[in-house]
């Protein structure tokens, strides 16, 4: 298994997220070679599955860090997607300041 990055005992399976975020965290680890080749296979809650084979590059690092950080989220998840979903089958309705609001 040391060739295998696997995070799904931490996360379970977060969906499109799940391979970007194993990459950023093997990244992290520094378990990405420069010129190695990934293989990212992910899959979702039904049928669908998806596999990338990437070339990487001679970059492991990033670039610059970033002092940016998120503003605090004081609702759940599941709310702001259901005001999304709500905001795009009532097209009528005003739009919010904040995209998120």
């Amino acid at each position: 298994m040391e060739r295998v990055y696997v995070n799904i005992q931490r996360y379970g399976n977060m969906s499109a997220a799940t391979v970007p975020v194993a990459l950023c965290e093997a990244l992290e680890e520094q378990r990405v070679r420069p010129g190695a080749l990934l293989l990212m296979p992910g899959f979702g809650g039904g049928l669908s599955y998806c596999a990338h084979l990437v070339r990487w590059g001679s970059r492991t690092t990033p670039l610059k860090s970033s002092a940016v950080e998120l503003p605090p989220n004081e609702r759940p998840a599941l709310q702001i997607i259901r005001e999304c979903l709500a905001r795009k089958t009532r097209p009528s309705a005003a739009a919010p300041t904040a995209p998120f609001a």
